[in-house]
């Protein structure tokens, strides 16, 4: 389905403390303004357009020529923004689509006041659940999971009897019957993955033997389920899934409790290294000084991006480059990495949160109990 005009905007809100954020300052450390110019591009590009916007081959030589800078640059960015989840890199993956949570719900709220009057119909690309979807927003994927949940419901009542007598035997499993013909296969592949974008590497690892029609039901009937997109987890476990004996409420009562603990411990010990190396470079005569104006350069620096003033860029990145070196030699005369500084994480997805930036779930919980059992 197209989009209509009335979807771009025109402005998009731009959070007072942007330049706090861990990952704008990994993006500016890493890639100087550009990183932060190239980043800023992009948030306008998608708005212009509305909640996304589709890109080709040729796009990264278009922001090239744009912003005057080489297109391995830009490329390097972008492949940055998707590692840290400042885009959903599976959506770009399978549709060559530029998008994320964040930006959607910036979206919804740019738009809030017309669309109160006059709703907006979303149905592509759509990765908000239906509870953080405004009711001005009428997403046509909700619907589809309205009409699935009905149907469940119909079912449900006309089954009462045999459901008061047993939980399990409401639940058993429903034998896996191939659709017919691999296009019926296709499209309910397609309804799934429509439904739940973020779970579209599923298909990388399916064997022929997912049935993605009772898949869709087992979500349709489940909150939990719905939040979870950790394809991995989803295929491990998708036997149990589709028998309806995946977990029970206690279970995950307590695994819940126990995910949290061992994400907290793996954090606190990579903060507690860094905190101790952080006092030691703060002792150090002259330290602070050079970090305060490093802050001060960085700052000049990306709004004489924003502002496209490039000779103020220039000086304020010749500058902020010496300022780097002097910090680097400092602390390199007191036998301190600046490494250290800041705390090494053992997830790069999910810096040891158990969330990625969207809210989705990190698998990397799962896959080291899965690694420990096969050992």
């Amino acid at each position: 389905m197209s989009r209509t005009q009335s979807q771009g905007i025109e402005y998009f809100p731009f959070a007072v403390d942007f330049f706090s954020d861990k990952k704008v300052k990994i993006l500016k450390a890493r890639y100087g303004a550009d990183g932060i110019a190239i980043y800023l591009y992009l948030l306008c590009q998608i708005y212009r357009e509305g909640y996304y916007t589709r890109v080709d081959e040729d796009f990264k030589y278009m922001v090239s020529d744009d912003l005057n800078m080489s297109a391995d640059k830009v490329q390097q960015v972008m492949t940055f923004l998707f590692e840290r989840s400042m885009f959903d890199e599976q959506l770009f993956k399978s549709d060559a689509i530029l998008t994320s949570t964040g930006i959607q719900e910036r979206w919804q709220k740019a738009v809030a006041t017309r669309a109160r009057k006059s709703p907006i119909k979303v149905s592509e690309y759509w990765l908000l659940k239906e509870s953080e979807t405004q009711p001005f927003i009428k997403c046509t994927l909700f619907q589809d999971s309205s009409e699935k949940k009905g149907d469940f419901s119909e079912k449900k009542d006309l089954n009462s009897e045999n459901y008061s007598q047993s939980k399990v035997k409401e639940s058993k499993y429903t034998p896996y019957i191939p659709p017919k013909g691999d296009g019926e296969r296709e499209k309910a592949r397609e309804r799934f993955f429509s439904a739940y974008p973020k779970l579209r590497v599923l298909a990388r690892l399916d064997d022929g033997k997912i049935d993605y029609n009772l898949l869709y039901e087992r979500f349709a009937e489940s909150e939990f389920l719905r939040t979870r997109y950790v394809a991995m987890w989803v295929y491990r476990n998708y036997e149990a899934i589709t028998q309806g004996t995946w977990r029970d409420e206690e279970s995950a009562e307590e695994q819940t409790r126990r995910r949290t603990e061992w994400y907290r411990k793996r954090r606190e010990r990579a903060e507690d290294i860094a905190e101790y190396w952080q006092k030691k470079a703060e002792a150090i005569p002259g330290y602070s000084d050079l970090v305060k104006q490093k802050k001060t350069l960085e700052i000049a620096s990306a709004k004489a991006a924003a502002a496209g003033i490039s000779g103020e860029v220039q000086e304020a990145e010749r500058a902020l480059g010496q300022t780097v070196i002097k910090i680097h030699n400092l602390l390199k005369q007191n036998g301190i990495k600046k490494a250290v500084l800041s705390p090494k994480f053992k997830c790069p997805k999910c810096d040891d949160t158990g969330f990625l930036p969207d809210g989705r779930a990190c698998d990397c919980y799962e896959e080291e109990k899965e690694n420990v059992k096969n050992q």
